[in-house]
């Protein structure tokens, strides 16, 4: 049985001869994601020298499906602000520092072969080196808001993940929302994201085109301010940070003495310096102590860079802002916004990668998806715990009928293995 795939077009032109690229659907697929030094080798550097013009011109062409340049950006930026670096790596470890597992679909009414489906996906993944690190690939779409990783079968197993590059995508929206990856046999067109042939990981996917309203986006503007800010304090700094020498000439000194007097005070190695006519005195005025407005700037911008990736600004600044109070708060946004991440995480990982498991593994047999799960460590507050132990105990007194796994998960005691059908 084969699949017919439309190649798709890419922003370096649009492809005349649309051709049709044939693949076996089962049992394997050819790869097409590999290292190119041709295309892989190239930088666009996108903010080097940035002005708000040039970003919004980027902006434009994201607008227009140039994915790569969002990803570009993002990539470029965390690499040059060590502070936005360590929120998307707290954003981002949030999930993948978490063990995950395979959960079998308890939904339906197989529940021996929902099981057999969840041990099988977990063997095989837990089997694949490459894994791991494609987990911490899709948690790049935190910012960018995409990332993409290419599946390898044989023999209808999944035996390879490859992670594909944020610089090799691209969408053509005149054809369709798809995205395309350049790659060396498809420079102009690409080759579109089908599955099961790759993982696209959409964490913030919305009606449309889903690029207009990302992390990223928020971040340039404040990123740009930053930039600035750094770049008029250094300057100022370098101008009036250190004793700026500067010269009284007479009247009655030549050509030849000014010049000579010019080229000293060049020479000094100063930032600045002045040569002046006799009467004229120099005065270097320097602002209100009082008065901080680079201080003021940088700590607004990045307290609204930590709101938006983190949810709230105490885990970065810790002791000097807000109650404890407070502090449990914003733990609790900060808390919301890693469960909805491991939500969209789960929700990619069991539609691209476990649903087409199951299905090459067991054809028309329509067996349960299982769920991919991440083993979520809360934090225990021991009073409503104790609590809620003697809630339990009361209705195990009071003889109200308890489901064992439903027990366990309270309690959390894993089930075992083979369990005694004779109550304890």
């Amino acid at each position: 049985m084969s699949q017919v795939i439309e190649v798709g077009t890419n922003r370096r032109g649009r492809d005349p001869d649309r051709q049709k690229t044939e693949h076996r659907r089962y049992p394997g697929y050819p790869r097409y994601h590999r290292y190119s030094p041709m295309l892989d080798s190239f930088r666009r550097y996108l903010t080097d020298a940035p002005t708000p013009e040039k970003l919004a011109t980027i902006l434009k062409n994201i607008d227009e499906g140039d994915i790569a340049a969002i990803c570009e950006v993002s990539q470029e930026i965390e690499a040059k602000d060590l502070y936005i670096q360590n929120l998307a790596a707290r954003r981002r470890e949030a999930v993948t520092a978490l063990d995950w597992e395979i959960v079998a679909d308890t939904t339906r009414k197989e529940d021996d072969e929902a099981q057999e489906a969840a041990e099988y996906c977990e063997r095989v993944l837990r089997n694949l080196s490459t894994w791991p690190n494609t987990l911490k690939h899709l948690s790049t779409a935190i910012g960018p808001g995409v990332a993409v990783s290419e599946l390898l079968w044989a023999r209808g197993e999944l035996v390879e993940t490859v992670d594909v590059l944020g610089d090799r995508l691209d969408c053509d929206l005149y054809e369709s929302p798809a995205i395309c990856v350049i790659t060396d046999d498809a420079r102009i067109s690409g080759i579109k994201t089908y599955s099961p042939g790759f993982i696209v990981h959409l964490p913030d996917a919305r009606a449309g085109f889903p690029f207009r309203v990302t992390l990223t986006r928020a971040t340039i503007y404040l990123w740009l301010l930053k930039h600035f800010a750094i770049a008029d304090w250094s300057a100022f700094s370098e101008a009036f940070g250190q004793p700026t020498p500067y010269a009284n000439y007479d009247e009655t000194v030549d050509k030849a003495g000014r010049e000579v007097t010019v080229d000293m005070l060049k020479n000094m190695g100063g930032g600045s310096w002045g040569a002046f006519p006799q009467g004229v005195t120099l005065s270097l005025l320097q602002a209100s102590a009082t008065n901080q407005p680079f201080e003021a700037m940088m700590t607004w911008i990045e307290k609204s860079l930590s709101v938006g990736w983190l949810g709230q600004t105490l885990t970065t600044e810790p002791g000097s802002v807000g109650s404890l109070a407070l502090g449990r708060v914003h733990e609790n946004v900060r808390a919301s916004i890693t469960l909805s991440d491991i939500h969209n995480e789960a929700e990619t990982v069991r539609g691209q990668v476990l649903r087409p498991m199951v299905r090459i593994r067991w054809p028309q047999q329509n067996r349960p998806v299982p769920h991919f799960k991440r083993q979520v460590v809360e934090d225990q507050d021991l009073d409503n715990r104790r609590l809620r132990l003697d809630e339990l105990r009361f209705a195990r007194e009071v003889g109200l009928p308890l489901d064992r796994i439903w027990l366990h998960e309270e309690l959390r005691i894993p089930v075992p293995k083979e369990t005694d059908e004779s109550e304890a």
